[in-house]
């Protein structure tokens, strides 16, 4: 395996952090392969922006509620969006959940899935497996943006205001909730618990929220080759801020406060500035969304 520039050596990630599998060379991190998957979904188009979302097996009513509201590849006159629900195999290995889940995959066709276990520890996992099928399916889409099923998300504000279809793609770009000078937390209870031998450094490199970021889609193969040197840690968020610093890739700092990793109190008005805001269950997406399209034109 060729060596890593010499920034990459400097990663304050062990190259010997045990992970999921044993990796023998980085270039293959992830060796799993498609139990669903849709390779021309971006054929004969060029999406403006591919929403790339981590669902589990289960969340039916999370998919159908995004599908009908902010994730609706309809909504915005003019504009090609993609959407796309990204998921491993369920856990517990249940039939039961598999075989619905081909039945609302040959519906919809918004379905990519993976034959690796989807727990919350393997969510890097998931998010790397986007970031690849996006390079090998979809190289030549505008933007993408990773965002959570229970998210609330303003889609004509990021696409009309934040990206703006009339100007030029921006290149090497990465936005969201942005976290800097975050420290590893060192507690063996504590729910974002990192061992000193899996991460030596005493501070994380600037990273955005796991809830939504965007990015122009010039930065995932950049991801990608950065994550060769990387061994995976489990904080998803955290991992593809690693990946950026070896890349030696900045993020941007949206403006006005326009993502938000917390519940925003819900008014129309309000709403129509901003980006993301979490803490939303299916029927609250609903609820939501169909107050915000008929009260927003009021403002």
């Amino acid at each position: 395996t060729a060596e890593p520039p010499a920034k990459q050596q400097r990663s304050p990630v062990k190259a010997n952090f045990t992970w999921k599998r044993s990796v023998v060379r980085h270039d293959i991190v992830y060796p799993y392969d498609y139990i669903i998957n849709e390779p021309d979904k971006c054929k004969d188009k060029k999406p403006f922006l591919v929403l790339l979302i981590p669902t589990g097996a289960a969340e039916v009513s999370a998919r159908n509620a995004i599908r009908e509201t902010w994730g609706n590849e309809t909504l915005i006159p003019g504009v090609t969006i993609v959407r796309l629900f990204f998921l491993g195999f369920p856990v517990p290995l249940a039939e039961s959940l598999q075989w619905p889940l081909k039945e609302e995959s040959a519906v919809h066709h918004d379905i990519i899935q993976k034959d690796f276990l989807d727990t919350y520890k393997n969510l890097t996992i998931k998010t790397m497996m986007a970031m690849e099928w996006l390079a090998d399916h979809c190289p030549d889409a505008d933007y993408a943006m990773k965002i959570d099923t229970d998210m609330f998300l303003n889609s004509e504000k990021l696409v009309k205001s934040l990206l703006n279809p009339d100007m030029p793609t921006r290149q090497n770009y990465f936005t969201g909730y942005l976290f800097v000078g975050q420290k590893p937390h060192r507690d063996k209870s504590s729910k974002w618990y990192i061992p000193e031998d899996a991460f030596t450094g005493d501070e994380y490199p600037p990273f955005c929220s796991g809830t939504g970021y965007v990015f122009s889609v010039d930065v995932v193969r950049k991801i990608l080759d950065a994550s060769r040197f990387l061994i995976p840690i489990y904080l998803e968020d955290v991992y593809i801020g690693l990946c950026l610093y070896n890349a030696n890739l900045s993020i941007t700092k949206p403006p006005d406060s326009l993502f938000h990793s917390y519940y925003v109190n819900y008014n129309a008005c309000g709403y129509r500035n901003l980006i993301t805001s979490h803490s939303y269950g299916p029927e609250d997406i609903i609820r939501t969304w169909a107050n915000f399209q008929n009260k927003k034109v009021l403002c």
